[in-house]
């Protein structure tokens, strides 16, 4: 096969190539959306997940919404704040998953429940703040942001991270929070270890 360059003689502009298919819309009781994987996930490397679609909001991450095979591929995510409830499971089989950001959905003063520190995801509710799931594929050293006060279970599940930090403000840590974390050789506690 040869490729041989174009010439243009005028201004090109070129356009990513997006497909709605990787994601699925699934309107829900409350007139808003959830979406789950599409069929066409696979091969899909970056993700962002619209704050709207046909002018509803999409407010929720369906439970094991890309825990398939076909999402392995998947590097980074992006979902808006508009995002109420992200399900049980929702990234677990993300394997090469680097990053989630959380991005400005809409215009505005309004509620939010998820952020996002260095790739990581954050849920604020009714004044507590969850570290709520560090990507599998996030590696090296990482230090749990100041304002967390709980880790969820499985928060760092199959985590390649190598050292963590945990603030001395965090007052929980359940069990399975590093559940198959094998790369895993060193936790610090700035404070005094939580129970």
């Amino acid at each position: 096969v040869c490729v041989a360059p174009y010439s243009f003689t005028q201004d090109l502009t070129l356009y990513p190539y997006y497909s709605t298919d990787a994601v699925k819309f699934i309107i829900q009781e409350d007139g808003t959306y959830g979406v789950y994987r599409g069929e066409s996930i696979k091969g899909v490397t970056e993700l962002e997940i619209p704050a709207f679609h046909n002018n509803i909001a999409v407010t929720k991450i369906l439970e094991s919404a890309f825990n398939h095979s076909d999402c392995n591929d998947l590097v980074s995510g992006r979902i808006p704040d508009t995002i109420t409830l992200i399900g049980a499971s929702a990234f677990s089989s993300c394997q090469s998953l680097e990053s989630i950001e959380v991005y400005k959905g809409k215009e505005g003063t309004y509620e939010t429940f998820y952020s996002s520190k260095d790739g990581v995801l954050i849920r604020e509710d009714m004044g507590t703040t969850y570290l709520e799931l560090v990507p599998r594929a996030k590696k090296g050293d990482f230090t749990i942001p100041d304002n967390v006060d709980r880790i969820l279970t499985r928060a760092f599940y199959y985590s390649e991270l190598s050292n963590i930090t945990i603030p001395n403000n965090v007052i929980g840590i359940p069990k399975y929070a590093f559940y198959n974390c094998e790369q895993l050789t060193e936790v610090t506690f700035t404070g005094n270890a939580p129970a």
